[in-house]
């Protein structure tokens, strides 16, 4: 929720999209002025997996928005599809190869954002009842839960589509899509980068789409399928919310400027891009200033800064946050990423040639044993070994043990575990493609009836008995 009757002992709120316009009124007439102060951007995107295909750049996938929105609609389901050869005359695929598109599930604001770029460039296939952090899909698309998920889908399924925050989408490898932007120019957000981004905001204000007073009504600001030629279509804004009056925090009220007037400056808005985050254009700086300048302020000390030029006597007063006051740890950290990296390769490469790796997934039924088994390996083993297991279920274990969607070979899987035996269709798919599958039973267990009837023992002399005919029918209700 964005905006709370009392502060509740906050005092500033922020969020990827604004207030609402109900809450905007409700505040307004409440008598409270309430101040929307951007300051970072970033863009979300769609990325693929079709082999064979450049991460970005000079021969990356083109896409319109109304072609992307088909296949999210699945009324295009082939990459071969006449619609995206027309687009990619190169591209290669095999017939009819299916597109399995990714989606969000429980709410995503990264859905709001793409869904909400599809309307906006697309209204006439992408309608306003699929505007939403949740929409209903299509039965054959396939969901990813959260950020991670759908990096790990993506980049485990060949012929797979879904979106993802752009910065998260390149860090994890994966191929990104060429999108039509509203003037006609096809790029990535790589391509776009941070001004690509930027531009999006700039647009906006010159459209009027975002107001210039950090007062108004910011309710129906997007920055989705804006104009220009180098502007990337799906962007996101964050903004700190304060209440224009802070006279009631005291001296938190001076802490507080200094912690937006920082933010905005060249070094605050330099840190943005460690964290898959764009610093605001000017125009926008412009707006997060003039809401600093409205605060109305108690009587409490500024705090300042001192920054490269040193500032003799007064830097070791109060109230200043200085560049030059440092601890210990912040200065270590400073010098240590460059020596982590390279140590992080030494590590990995360590642990590719003197560790012998294995790897399974499945059933959760034996995963304690499992892990059991696994630390006395790794105690006991010489030369070193590493071993892990991951419990997913019988099912997802299976589903990576065979592989159908990479041709029938497993997902970087040692082995697969579970309790049922692969099913016959799998087994002579697998057969067919040349591969011989060994069942290896190594544990039992029981499954049981439970109830609660007061006064029953838990167990032997007693206890209640049913036959399986009568179980039967007290589980159909006909008892």
């Amino acid at each position: 929720m964005q905006v709370m009757k009392s502060l509740i002992s906050q005092d500033f709120g922020s969020g990827d999209i604004p207030i609402t316009a109900s809450d905007y009124q409700a505040l307004k007439g409440a008598g409270h002025e309430i101040i929307h102060y951007p300051f970072q951007m970033g863009a979300m995107s769609i990325f693929h997996n079709v082999p064979g295909m450049p991460k970005s750049g000079a021969g990356a996938l083109n896409l319109t928005a109304c072609v992307l929105a088909k296949i999210f609609k699945r009324e295009i389901k082939t990459w071969d599809h006449s619609e995206i050869k027309a687009l990619n005359p190169k591209l290669s695929v095999p017939a009819g190869q299916d597109i399995k598109v990714y989606h969000r599930v429980e709410g995503s604001s990264t859905t709001g954002g793409v869904t909400t770029y599809l309307h906006a460039a697309c209204p006439s296939v992408w309608t306003a009842t699929l505007v939403g952090s949740t929409i209903t899909w299509p039965t054959d698309t396939y969901e990813a839960y959260g950020s991670g998920g759908m990096s790990s889908k993506l980049a485990s399924t060949p012929y797979s589509i879904g979106y993802i925050d752009s910065g998260h989408g390149h860090a994890d490898g994966l191929t990104e899509i060429a999108l039509e932007n509203k003037a006609g120019t096809y790029r990535t957000s790589l391509e776009a980068g941070a001004a690509g981004i930027a531009a999006a905001a700039t647009e906006a204000i010159a459209a009027s789409v975002m107001p210039t007073s950090p007062l108004a009504d910011f309710s129906t600001v997007s920055l989705h399928n804006m104009g220009g030629a180098d502007t990337w279509p799906i962007v996101a804004i964050s903004y700190v919310y304060l209440r224009k009056n802070l006279t009631s925090l005291g001296d938190r009220a001076c802490l507080l400027k200094a912690f937006l007037e920082y933010i905005i400056s060249d070094e605050g808005q330099a840190l943005l891009p460690a964290y898959d985050a764009v610093g605001v254009p000017a125009e926008v700086k412009a707006i997060a200033q003039a809401a600093i300048d409205l605060l109305v302020m108690p009587h409490c000390a500024a705090w300042t800064f001192e920054k490269d030029a040193t500032m003799k006597g007064t830097g070791q007063a109060a109230h200043v946050i200085s560049a030059k006051r440092r601890d210990i740890a912040e200065y270590e950290r400073s010098t240590l990423e460059a020596s982590l990296a390279a140590m992080a390769t030494h590590i990995q490469h360590l642990e590719k040639s003197k560790f012998t790796l294995l790897d399974g997934s499945g059933t959760t039924n034996p995963s304690r044993f499992f892990w059991e088994v696994i630390s006395l390996f790794e105690a006991r083993a010489k030369p070193p070994v590493k071993l892990t297991y991951r419990a997913v279920g019988s099912g997802t274990g299976q589903h990576e043990f065979v592989g159908t969607d990479n041709g029938f070979m497993p997902y970087s899987q040692d082995f697969g575990s579970g309790d049922i035996p692969i099913d016959a269709s799998d087994y002579k798919a697998l057969k067919d493609a040349g591969h011989e599958i060994i069942h290896y039973p190594f544990q039992m267990g029981a499954m049981s009836i439970f109830h609660n009837v007061p006064g029953m023992p838990k167990s032997g002399s007693g206890a209640l008995k049913l036959t399986a005919c009568v179980l039967a029918k007290i589980f159909k209700r006909e008892i």
